[in-house]
Order: C-alpha cells, then structure tokens, then sequence
C-alpha cells in the first residue's frame, strides 16, 4: 500500500524460487485490450507447499503484453486467483489449461506495519484522499472504518476484563 507519507508494508515473505508449482487457467477466456481482469487458477501438479508468491512463469510461455500480479496465495485452497493485465492493443485468448503463473514457496509470511509517526487518524485520511472514490464513498469508508475501530476497541477491552 501507498500513502503520501511512504510505502506501507503488509507483509513480508521469504521465498524460496527454485521449487516452482505451475499455475493454469481453469477456463477459456479472451481478454481485451488494456484490460485486467480475476481469473480462476488451478496448481498444475500436486501441492508440495502451502503458501507460494504468485510470479512469471517461463517468460517465453507467456503472449506479449500480458501482465501477471505478484501475490501471495494459500494453495490449499481448490481455486487459486490469479490477477492478469492485458496491456497489448489486441485481444488476447488464454486456453483452458494454459500456465499462466509459477508459484514459488513462502516460508515465511510475516504481517508487518512500519507507520512511524502518523496517528490512525491522519494514515486513514491519507488512505482515503488517495482512492479513486467520489465523496460520498469516501463518507461511506469513512464512517465503515471508524465504526470498525470503535468495534475492535470494545472488543479488545472485553477480552481485557476477561483476563
């Protein structure tokens, strides 16, 4: 994530890319020009890890101009998502069975949150004036993120009291 104040790490993961799982597309679909779209994804082979980093895979299997996002994934899951973008001017056709990512092993999938010296406060409304929402969406997300604060804080202090 990206505030104007610096780059917010969510996580951080240890990758081992020797051991690839290929990933491939369950179904047949065309993409537009200068479209990105979910697609549904199957690991390929038996599932020798867990969680993997979505990444390339051979970069001469893959058609110019398509992008593949990089993430995290929980392989034990039955259908893996996989973001692709096509940035060509034509229409690409993916086939069902088509490898459209290599899933490296994850180790290590750490939650981290290096905000320094910003309140909750002013890195909400950061996060916020730099979305693409019209103002009352903004209202909206506002007022979702405060009543969730506000739940997690009573929460936080029941489970206190339970101690």
């Amino acid at each position: 994530m990206h505030s104007k104040f610096e780059d917010i790490t969510l996580f951080g993961s240890q990758t081992q890319f020797e051991s690839n799982q290929k990933i491939i597309t369950k179904t047949k679909l065309s993409l537009s020009q200068r479209t990105e779209c979910i697609i549904p994804g199957l690991v390929a082979e038996n599932r020798k890890f867990r969680l993997g980093l979505i990444h390339y895979p051979d970069p001469d299997s893959l058609k110019a101009g398509v992008l593949i996002a990089s993430s995290v994934v929980d392989l034990s899951n039955s259908v893996i998502p996989e973001r692709i973008a096509n940035m060509s001017d034509k229409t690409r056709t993916i086939q069902e069975g088509e490898v459209i990512a290599a899933c490296a092993p994850s180790t290590c999938v750490d939650r981290k949150f290096n905000s320094q010296d910003l309140s909750s406060e002013d890195l909400v409304k950061d996060l916020l004036e730099n979305t693409n929402l019209d103002e009352k969406q903004i209202c909206a997300a506002g007022g979702l993120i405060k009543n969730s604060r506000a739940y997690f804080q009573e929460h936080l202090r029941t489970l206190g009291e339970q101690d």
